[in-house]
C-alpha cells in the first residue's frame, strides 16, 4: 500500500469472457446501383465476398474504427458515415464473440476509385445484379446479407 491509498493494479481480469469489437462498413456508388465488397484472403470465410471492415483497436473510437479500416482496406476517406445498428449474434462469427457495428456510406453519382488493402484478396464495386448472384451461390461472408439488406 503506497502513502496515497491502495495501488491500482497494471492489468485487470475479468470473471466473464470479453467480446470483440468490429466495424463493418456497406458503401454504395452510382446512386447506390453499387456496392463495395472486398474478397476475403484469410480465413475464416477466404476467398467469400464481404463488407470492408475489422477489428475496434482498444483506444479509438468505433466511428473512428469505421474510418480508420475503410482507408486501410479500400484507400477511401469519408466523412458522411451513418450508424446503422449493431449486430451481436453469438454465433456470428467462428472465432469467438464478436460484436459488429455497422455503418453506411453513399457516395452519390460517384463511384470512386479504390484499391485493396493488405487483407483483401481483391476489391470491387458490384451491381446489384452481381450482389445478388453472390447471395444465391452463398459467396458472402459471414452475416453480411443481413448488414447490407438493413442498409439498403
Amino acid at each position: 500500500m503506497s502513502e496515497h491509498g491502495p495501488r491500482e493494479p497494471d492489468t485487470y481480469t475479468y470473471d466473464y469472457p470479453m467480446p470483440a469489437n468490429v466495424v463493418d462498413l456497406v458503401v454504395t456508388a452510382d446512386f447506390a446501383g453499387k456496392l463495395l465488397l472486398i474478397e476475403r484472403g484469410d480465413e475464416p470465410w477466404k476467398g467469400k465476398w464481404a463488407l470492408p471492415g475489422g477489428y475496434v483497436e482498444i483506444d479509438e473510437l468505433v466511428e473512428d474504427a469505421a474510418r480508420r479500416e475503410l482507408k486501410e482496406e479500400t484507400s477511401l476517406n469519408v466523412s458522411n458515415l451513418r450508424f446503422l445498428q449493431y449486430y451481436d449474434d453469438p454465433k456470428r462469427d467462428p472465432r469467438g464473440r464478436v460484436v459488429s457495428f455497422a455503418f453506411a456510406v453513399d457516395c452519390g453519382g460517384l463511384t470512386p476509385r479504390i484499391q485493396a488493402g493488405s487483407d483483401a484478396k481483391n476489391i470491387q464495386w458490384v451491381t446489384y445484379e452481381e450482389y445478388c448472384r453472390l447471395i444465391i451461390t452463398q459467396q458472402l461472408a459471414a452475416d453480411h446479407e443481413n448488414i447490407i439488406f438493413d442498409a439498403i
